[in-house]
Parts: C-alpha cells; structure tokens; sequence
C-alpha cells in the first residue's frame, strides 16, 4: 500500500478560498415507507442537494412520473390527472431540513427486466415532456395548487445506458428522447438548469456512449445545463481521474458551461462487481458491512476532501435512505459514513476561511482540509486515512500568527462516531502529532493562544 509522505503542512497566512457545497446525497429524510424521518440527522449536515432518485424504495409513490401522472393515455393539460399530495409531502420534508433539491425526471431502478414495464421509452416523447413541464410548473410556478420552491436542478432519466431494467430501448432511441424532452422543457421553462443523463458506474463504462450523446445534443442545439454520471470507487483517485476526464470531454465538444455532477457516488463492490456482491446472502452481508463501517467512512471523507480540488460542481452519495446503501440503517441510526458528512460541514461552519495545504494525499494516504475560523481564534482540519498503514503523523502550522494552546480531535473509527479522543492528538508550539490508523477520520480543532 502506497503511503503520503508523513508530513503535513497548513500554511496560516495563505487563504486558499471557500469551502464548497458540493456534498448532497440520495433520497429525502422520510424511510420505512412513511414510518420514520431522519430530518434531524438531515439538518446536522444540510445536504445542498438531495436527488430525487429511487425515493418510491423509501418511501410509497412518490416523485417518479408514473407516480404523478399514473395514466398516460390523460390530457397533460388537466390537473385533475395529476397525483400530487405525496410528492407534495415529500418533497417539504426536504426543504424543512434546510436541503436543497435535484428533481430526477423518470423512473426508479427496475431490479429485474419482467418488472420494467415503467422503464419502456415513452410512447410519446413530446407528451412525456409536457407532463414533466407541468410537474415542474407545479413545484416553481404553483400550477394546480402548487408552490413557489425555485427547484433548479431538473435531471432526465436515469442511467439509461445500463439496459432494459432502467431503458428499456435502444440507446440511440434514448437520445432521441432526450433532445426532445431537454428542448420542448426549456424552452418553456427557461429558468431552470436542465441535464442528465445519469451516466451507468464508472465513465469508463459509459466513455462511447458520452461521445456519441455530446455531438448529438450539439449538432440538434439541445441544452445541456449540467452532465450527471456515476461512479462507485474503490478510492478517491478514481474519482478524480474520471471528474477530470468528464469535464475534458464537455470541453471538447463545446459545453465549456455545463456543469458536471457525480450524482451518485460510494464504495465499489467487492471484486466481482454488483453481480459478484450477490452471489450470495452472505456475500452481500460482509459488503454493506464492510461499507457502513469506518472504513466507509474513510473512503467517504477521502472522496470528499478530494471532491473540494476536483472540477465538479456537485456531487450526490448514495443514498441517504435506500436502506443497505444508505447511510441509515434500517432503524433510522446513521451508519459511519454519515458522520463524515456531518464533520465536514461542521469544519466549514466554524472555520469558513480555507487554508492551503501540502502534503495531503487523498488517494494513498492521510487527506487534510484545513479552515480558520472568522475570528482568527481556531484552526479546523478535516481529516481522514483510508490507505495507509501508518499510524503517526505530524501537521506542521507555517507562519501560524501565535501557538496553539489547546488541541482536541472527535473521531470516527471502530469505537467512536464524532467523539472525543483525548490521547489521539497534542500539541507542541506549532506543530500537532495525531495518532490516525488506517480507516480514520477526525475532526480536529486547535484554539489560537491569546
């Protein structure tokens, strides 16, 4: 295993920024169907974006299309054709956690292709368009009784590169079916960001299908306000190279101004990919084990210190509530993943002002953020060690204006979630010692001496 060099530097006179807020998730706050809501665990952390993806899983008939206009043969035109109320419910309990939204236009995953009966392509392209016009009128312009929530983000369908059980159609015919529906949207509704298409996994799976979706939506002038895709790492660095990658291919064909969104994201599978995770009951056990436990939560706050330096202009975990792949269990407890978003946003609410750092490594090693608080009186550092084997480290503070005097660290390992470790860090003048194992994160915060 590859390690960072042991080292760390903050340079204290060299702002480096803001943080951004770019670390949304999957799925709102309600789960069990109804039974449960996690929005006090959601106002801890204040997702920017929650997508709007597989939320029937968690939560009865909520957001999909077929959800909200059951009968397609209907007028588009009558609200009375419309079922709004749960959506309606749904979507509050978004906003009341001071989240803000990405609507996913479509429908949820299909596990099997005898059950994909709602993921067959529209039998009319522009009738699909004009009903998702309307949800859209509903949610940001109070149409049939609707509200004003300034909803931004609208996202086309869903991985429809990954076969019949999310696109049950050719993958030519789903191009076509974008450019209609992104245009006939948009030219109605010109305030909001349209995009999609949800890229399947890795882009390295999706790379041919990205190069002939670009030049289509180009060659026809179909808007493309931002380019969502997938990918389930094993380490931040895949995440990087893609995201860099992505954002080269917008740029070659000309969408130098789309934005580009990771809307899901989180641990890949065990070797053998989904199918292999599977094989068997206990196969799929030890995974979700594995992935709930401090090591997702390592490889979580990896991805996110790296996502800061990244060309992305969002990101999304998946999920929230879609019970083995939430960040909840299915009694509504936060897995250890969910303590690292929670730390990160506490690091950028007490110390907004970034600082530069050197030394951090997120992909093989101790990765670091550092922040200054408004006052000058404390230095934050998010940190995390997801691939190193060594267990000592030492952050050096340059030009730091005076000593620090006090230091305490809250940690997520095997034995702590966010909590105090006293004999995990100390302080000497300017320089801090950390004992932080493989499969760590801590939350760090030094008091400036007076």
């Amino acid at each position: 295993m590859q390690q960072c060099q042991a080292d760390i530097t903050i340079d204290c006179s060299k702002p480096a920024g803001s943080f951004r807020r770019i670390h949304g998730t999957n799925v709102g706050p309600i789960y069990r169907q109804g039974a449960y809501n996690a929005c006090e665990f959601f106002k801890q952390v204040r997702f920017p974006t929650v997508r709007l993806h597989d939320c029937p899983h968690a939560c009865f008939d909520v957001v999909d299309v077929p959800c909200i206009f059951p009968l397609f043969h209907l007028d588009p035109a009558d609200p009375a054709n419309y079922v709004f109320r749960a959506t309606d419910s749904y979507i509050q309990s978004i906003l009341d956690c001071d989240c803000g939204i990405v609507y996913r236009l479509g429908v949820s995953l299909r596990r099997r292709p005898e059950f994909s009966g709602l993921t067959d392509p529209p039998a009319d392209f522009k009738k699909w368009a004009d009903i998702c016009i309307q949800i859209i009128r509903h949610y940001n312009e109070g149409w049939a009784g609707g509200f004003h929530h300034n909803i931004r983000y609208w996202e086309i369908w869903n991985e429809a590169d990954n076969g019949a059980t999310q696109w049950n159609g050719t993958y030519e015919s789903f191009i076509a079916f974008f450019i209609t529906a992104a245009k006939r949207i948009k030219a109605v509704c010109p305030d909001i960001s349209i995009g999609g298409p949800a890229f399947n996994g890795s882009i390295r799976n999706s790379r041919d299908k990205l190069h002939s979706f670009l030049p289509k939506l180009r060659d026809t002038g179909c808007p493309l306000d931002f380019l969502s895709w997938h990918t389930y790492p094993d380490s931040a660095g895949e995440i990087a190279v893609a995201s860099r990658e992505v954002r080269a291919i917008l740029d070659h064909y000309g969408f130098t101004k789309t934005e580009n969104h990771l809307n899901e994201w989180n641990m890949a599978p065990f070797p053998g990919g989904f199918k292999g995770m599977r094989a068997t009951p206990q196969t799929e056990r030890d995974f979700f084990a594995y992935k709930n436990s401090s090591a997702g939560a390592s490889l979580a706050a990896t991805c996110l210190i790296a996502m800061q330096d990244l060309p992305l202009d969002m990101t999304n975990y998946y999920s929230s509530m879609n019970f083995n792949y939430g960040m909840f269990s299915f009694q509504g407890l936060p897995h250890k993943p969910y303590y690292a978003f929670r730390a990160l946003t506490t690091l950028m609410d007490a110390s907004p002002e970034r600082l530069a750092v050197s030394g951090s490594d997120p992909d093989h090693g101790l990765a670091v953020l550092a922040g200054l608080a408004a006052d000058g009186s404390r230095i934050s550092m998010f940190l995390a060690n997801h691939g190193s084997d060594r267990d000592r480290w030492t952050i050096d503070l340059d030009r730091a204006p005076r000593s620090m005097e006090e230091a305490q660290i809250l940690c997520i390992d095997p034995e702590h979630d966010l909590q105090t470790v006293c004999d995990a860090i100390s302080v000497q003048g300017n320089r801090i010692s950390l004992h932080m194992p493989r499969h760590t994160v801590g939350l760090a915060n030094l008091l400036v001496a007076k």
